[in-house]
């Protein structure tokens, strides 16, 4: 290949579109545990309709574009069609330890909503990692550190902690993919603790001991139920399900935004395996 001064990145990826068309893969994306291929082909057919896309809506060469999103495919595809017409910044969501918190929230709800309308499977996978032990919770943080790295696309890594005795970290770290920030997740198996219990360790164990660096601000005490027991209110002795319990937990860590090092926040997140 000849450079020369008219040679341009859209130019050179047309060519090699050209060449390779459906008979090499160009990038793959992984989804669920299975890495997706994306063809040269489906790469340039991509990259052309949103190319044409933004000239319908008025772009024009010399315009200036920002992005705003996830590091994944579509970004890419979007960046070569900007750089045919147009600049081209990019921003991604995990600019602040506030960002990777947002983002790792809604993949929690999108674990729990598929786990609960459709993913039996998985669904009974987590039913059955109930560990008589209150001390062994390993098989539930393995798999829950399992879950957020099959949905990561690159906008946070998984760092799972190994149990060790008077541990000083959380069972899951994670850490934003384009910024210096973490954030924490302690892990219980709701059934083999009291109320007071779990109120410790989120007050405590979280937000107090994990959440003390100034990297680490935000964090979720993620709990399971596995049918095991029911539990009482601690001011009320009444019975109460694991949606109460959730509910007493939640109320707690809303009024919990400060420790002794400033700023936190930290959320209560649960699933019920015995639906």
């Amino acid at each position: 290949m000849e450079i020369t001064k008219d040679l341009t990145i859209p130019k050179l990826f047309y060519q090699r579109a050209k060449k390779y068309g459906k008979n090499k893969v160009a990038m793959r994306e992984k989804e669920f545990g299975i890495w997706r291929p994306i063809t040269w082909h489906d790469y340039f057919e991509n990259v052309k309709h949103i190319t044409l896309g933004l000239i319908s809506l008025g772009l024009a060469e010399g315009d200036k574009v920002s992005m705003i999103g996830d590091n994944r495919p579509e970004g890419l595809w979007s960046e070569l069609s900007f750089q045919s017409k147009s600049r081209t910044t990019d921003f991604y969501v995990q600019g602040t330890g506030d960002d990777l918190y947002r983002v790792v929230l809604a993949v929690l709800d999108e674990i729990r909503y598929q786990l609960t309308k459709g993913d039996a499977s998985s669904m009974r996978l987590l039913r059955n990692l109930a560990e008589v032990n209150k001390d062994d919770e390993e098989s539930v943080k393995n798999w829950l550190a399992e879950q957020l790295l099959l949905r990561a696309r690159y906008r946070y890594h998984v760092h799972l902690e190994a149990e060790v005795a008077n541990k000083d970290k959380p069972d899951i770290i994670l850490s934003g993919a384009t910024a210096q920030v973490e954030m924490a997740i302690e892990v219980k198996q709701a059934d083999s603790w009291s109320p007071n219990e779990l109120k410790y360790a989120l007050i405590q164990q979280l937000a107090e001991n994990y959440l003390k660096t100034q990297t680490r601000r935000n964090g979720v005490l993620f709990m399971t139920n596995h049918g095991r027991r029911r539990w009482r209110h601690p001011l009320n002795k009444k019975e109460i399900s694991f949606t109460e319990l959730l509910a007493f937990l939640s109320e707690i860590s809303n009024t919990t935004t400060k420790n002794s090092t400033g700023k936190i926040q930290v959320s209560v997140f649960g699933i019920d395996t015995t639906g």
